[in-house]
């Protein structure tokens, strides 16, 4: 295609042309080397050794140009308008093992190259003498070696009529290139699906220059809200920065990663536990750079918390369980008037014990409803003899566990003296709950038909009333009827304070 006739040193052209009026000596980086005009209108023509002379040193200039072009790697060829080869260096010879005279002249067809490769090659070279303008087009090809990607340059050659004549075209080996882009990809990629939260801080100002999405979310930050800002924003105020940026330093002078746990601060001031790495990088652009990845323990550190608060509390009920055994079996040898009688009331005593810490344990020591207590306790006895009514209502363990003890203790008296060791008595426990935070009211009456003396009360209305007043924190009334006897509890829902 025609083109303006100006100054083409900045254009690609290549080789030697005689021209009638003069020389012309180009060469393949696109520079002009030389151009002299033999004859002109204002000088008179030169003799024939003269011009051969300028031929000689021509040449001597296009064999070292060639030589530079054959040190080359990249793969340098020249083509004419049929696509056929006029030029390759030797780094294009070698990497096709072919000779040059296989070579020159040929088209891409005849030295046997894929279709595919050929029709992408030809139809860039024929954009090129159409258009005139340079392209580049990325391919791969399989050599010995394997894969080896190549960017094709093409760019044009204009004679002095701004006519294209050859396209030059350069290969350049990507692999590596393509390579490290692909690493770089793949490591981005890891980077976005990690479940760790990461971000990069400039140590000479502390500014976070990047975080992925997973800190955002982590930190409940919508996107880019956070880079810009001093890494020490995501410190909770518990966190002396100055000191643990001096630790940091003093660790990464010595070691290559900090390593350690964080309160960290979240938008809104959430906080979260985080187990953090952080390593030092030499960043082009920023400077020395921390890395900084968290790794979200929060959860971890809850189990762990509730696992001490848990060992700690088992301590203190086996203690408590302990010291109310060793209480009870004091108490009950001191009221048993021998072995026979002391075993079966002891045994009683403990298994009451046993019972409430098995329901709560079950429960993981939270709550206990009070009905299916009731329930469970007096379900040894005669049913046809026990009336049990009252609602749902949850006690807490810390008054779960005396007052199974106080039922445990009324229901044995009453099997013994009182209206279950008769054949007309009855047993009546109502309860009444009004609202959460109020006591419970319980009513146990006993019915013979007469009055059941009370007398001297032994160590089993006495443990009630110590169980119920002191270790619950309740009320605890007894007293005679015309018909037997009846207690009155009032039971905090905390149990004593």
């Amino acid at each position: 295609m025609g083109r303006d006739t100006g100054d083409k040193s900045g254009k690609y052209r290549c080789g030697l042309e005689l021209e009638r009026r003069g020389l012309v000596a180009t060469v393949v980086s696109g520079r002009t080397v030389f151009e002299r005009l033999s004859m002109t209108s204002s000088k008179p023509p030169r003799t024939p050794a003269e011009l051969l002379e300028e031929i000689r040193k021509l040449k001597q200039e296009l064999a070292g140009y060639r030589s530079i072009s054959d040190s080359m790697t990249d793969y340098v060829m020249r083509y004419d308008r049929d696509g056929r080869h006029v030029f390759a260096n030797r780094a294009a010879l070698e990497v096709t093992g072919l000779p040059a005279e296989q070579y020159i002249g040929k088209t891409h067809e005849e030295m046997g190259f894929p279709p595919h490769l050929c029709e992408l090659w030809g139809k860039n070279i024929k954009a090129v003498f159409d258009t005139g303008q340079s392209k580049e087009v990325e391919f791969k090809v399989d050599l010995v070696d394997g894969i080896t990607h190549l960017l094709l340059s093409l760019h044009p050659e204009f004679d002095d009529e701004g006519e294209v004549v050859n396209v030059l075209g350069i290969s350049r080996d990507i692999s590596e290139t393509r390579k490290g882009a692909e690493e770089l990809k793949l490591r981005g990629t890891m980077l976005a699906n990690m479940s760790e939260g990461v971000f990069l801080s400039r140590t000479s100002d502390d500014t976070i220059i990047f975080c992925n999405n997973q800190f955002e979310d982590m930190l409940g930050y919508g996107p880019d809200e956070i880079v810009g800002k001093s890494a020490n924003v995501v410190f909770s105020e518990t966190v002396d920065a100055k000191r643990l940026r001096e630790e940091i330093q003093s660790t990464l002078a010595t070691d290559q990663v900090w390593r350690g746990e964080l309160l960290i601060a979240g938008k809104g001031g959430s906080e979260l536990w985080c187990h953090v790495s952080i390593s030092e990088f030499a960043h082009p652009t920023h400077g020395t750079i921390w890395i900084a990845v968290h790794r979200d323990v929060s959860a971890a550190k809850a189990i762990e918390s509730q696992r001490i608060l848990m060992a700690r509390e088992l301590d203190h009920r086996v203690k408590n369980n302990i010291a109310g055994i060793v209480s009870l079996l004091q108490q009950t040898a001191q009221s048993s008037a021998n072995l026979e009688e002391f075993l079966p009331t002891f045994r009683g005593r403990l298994e009451a014990m046993a019972f409430v810490h098995e329901t709560l344990a079950r429960s993981s020591w939270s709550e206990i409803d009070l009905a299916g207590m009731m329930q469970s306790t007096l379900s040894q006895f005669a049913e046809e003899k026990v009336e049990v009514e009252g609602p749902s209502a949850m006690l807490p363990a810390t008054t779960a566990m005396p007052l199974g003890m106080a039922l445990h203790e009324l229901a044995m008296n009453a099997a013994k003296y009182g209206a279950l060791s008769r054949s007309d008595g009855t047993l009546q426990v109502r309860w009444l709950a009004p609202n959460p935070g109020a006591c419970i009211e319980v009513e146990w009456v006993e019915q013979v038909g007469a009055p059941l003396r009370i007398g001297r009360k032994g160590l089993g209305l006495r443990l009630v009333e110590g169980l119920v007043r002191h270790e619950i924190g309740g009320t605890a009334e007894l007293r005679e009827t015309a018909t037997g006897l009846q207690w009155r509890f009032e039971i905090p829902r905390e149990g004593a304070a």
